[in-house]
């Protein structure tokens, strides 16, 4: 009987160190538990200021664009050139009907004819740039030279 015991000893003695590996393994677990979510707390902090950051440089590329369109005498009298200007530089490239649209969600109407002359306009004074991709045509602000003057 003393060898039953003494294996139970030895067993308990084992369960015991086993016991104490595991309080320690839980006890690193835990504090790599607290050290991830500061982790992803930081990388949330991350991706959050460079969503900022990409936010701020549009909207300076935004101010930008607009500033140098309406430097244009006749663009800065001319109400809905700015309308194209200002759907062109939130939006990126449209086509005309997109133009057409976003102008009339602007302002209650706009007539395709009258946007696509504008555009026409537009182009003719560097203003906007014209790609054609196969079937489809769209306009775009054109690339600034130079210094950003913002």
């Amino acid at each position: 009987m003393a060898s039953g015991d003494q294996r139970l000893r030895r067993l308990e003695t084992h369960l015991d160190r086993l016991e104490e590996r595991l309080d320690k393994i839980e006890g690193l677990l835990v504090s790599q538990e607290s050290q991830m979510d500061e982790v992803r707390s930081l990388f949330a902090f991350f991706r959050g200021s460079i969503r900022f950051y990409d936010e701020v440089s549009h909207l300076l590329s935004y101010v930008s664009s607009f500033r140098r369109a309406t430097q244009q005498g006749w663009i800065s009298k001319d109400q809905l050139a700015k309308d194209i200007i200002l759907s062109l530089a939130r939006k990126g490239p449209r086509n005309i009907s997109e133009l057409t649209r976003d102008i009339r969600e602007e302002r209650g109407k706009a007539s395709r004819r009258i946007v696509a002359s504008r555009v026409k306009q537009l182009l003719e004074s560097g203003i906007v740039t014209e790609s054609n991709n196969g079937s489809s045509y769209r306009v775009q602000l054109a690339e600034q030279r130079g210094g950003s003057g913002a």
